[in-house]
């Protein structure tokens, strides 16, 4: 039988594929991935969207895609393993990250710019990692991965083990900074609870460990221009993770604090968000460009660096 969860999971990549999307599955290490591809009509380089826990890259990405279409020259926006369409074998954050490498080699054809979201942010810094000729830069939205102490992590993974109506929509107004009417909160509420029993996911939670967490030095190590935007009402995940990228990231990353965001910008501000992601792919595009007069370096990542310090101030509203 068919629940409320898959059928508007079928109902928004429907709506990407009749506005021109095209779906596919590719071969992994983790098993089949499936990939949404949008050509854009525009010049910038590729564009990579990494969707969170829960979700497909359908159900978060929709309003991102149809807005950044005319500027990116192609949008690709793989399902994680054990998410929407894509393979559940053998779930774990190491074959998330392998599913994420395996797109990078596959589908991505010239270096590209990458967008992940909570817990894809964790994910994308490490295959990020393991493949920095692909990536150009990288934008992390309210990510996942910062060590915590035993206590947040348990309070963490007990807010995502959703077994009850009302645990659901407590989560909903942890990660909405506006839910919307109560019936509207009930109705997402209900589809939340299933989203979040499925058992390879619950399985997959249950996994994780303190083991799991990024290390300063894997931050440390990304030769790419970073920036991370974290809300100003993020409330799933804490301040004190928040500092740890803010305090790893490479010399030069930008932090951005819009005040009226939560953890899904991507579903309260889509409009606002691509023009971060656009604003922020234009930049690295131009810390590319050889200057005039000087022989080019025919190389994939920038050899310049934006003149912003990591430490700016969190108070301080990106335009």
């Amino acid at each position: 039988m068919l629940n409320a969860t898959t059928a508007y999971e079928r109902l928004m990549r429907g709506r990407l594929l009749l506005g021109g999307a095209r779906a596919r599955h590719i071969s992994s290490r983790c098993g089949r991935l499936h990939v949404l591809e949008l050509e854009g009509r525009g010049h910038l380089p590729p564009l990579v969207l990494l969707h969170g826990f829960s979700a497909t890259a359908a159900t978060q990405f929709t309003g991102v895609m149809r807005a950044l279409r005319r500027h990116f020259s192609r949008i690709i926006a793989p399902d994680l393993p054990g998410h929407g369409e894509s393979s559940r074998r053998n779930l774990s954050p190491e074959v998330m990250v392998e599913g994420v490498v395996d797109v990078l080699d596959q589908v991505v054809e010239e270096p590209a710019v990458v967008f992940a979201s909570s817990l894809s942010g964790a994910v994308a810094v490490r295959a990020t990692n393991l493949r920095q000729r692909r990536v150009k830069g990288l934008m992390l939205c309210s990510p996942s991965g910062a060590p915590v102490p035993d206590a947040e992590l348990a309070e963490l993974l007990a807010t995502l083990r959703i077994e009850s109506h009302e645990q659901a929509l407590s989560f909903l107004d942890r990660v909405f900074v506006d839910a919307g009417p109560a019936p509207v909160r009930h109705v997402v509420a209900f589809g939340v609870r299933q989203q979040f029993g499925r058992p390879h996911l619950v399985k997959l939670m249950s996994r994780v460990t303190p083991a799991d967490f990024l290390r300063p030095e894997e931050l440390a190590s990304l030769r790419m221009p970073v920036t991370l935007v974290w809300g100003g009402q993020e409330r799933l995940l804490s301040v004190g993770q928040r500092e740890f990228w803010r305090a790893h990231l490479p010399a030069g990353s930008r932090v951005e604090t819009p005040p009226h965001y939560g953890h899904t910008p991507f579903l309260e501000h889509p409009a606002d968000l691509a023009a971060r992601i656009l604003r922020f792919a234009r930049e690295v595009e131009r810390a590319a460009r050889p200057r005039v007069g000087h022989l080019a370096t025919v190389h994939p990542l920038p050899t310049a660096r934006p003149e912003r310090r990591s430490v700016a101030p969190l108070a301080q509203v990106a335009r």
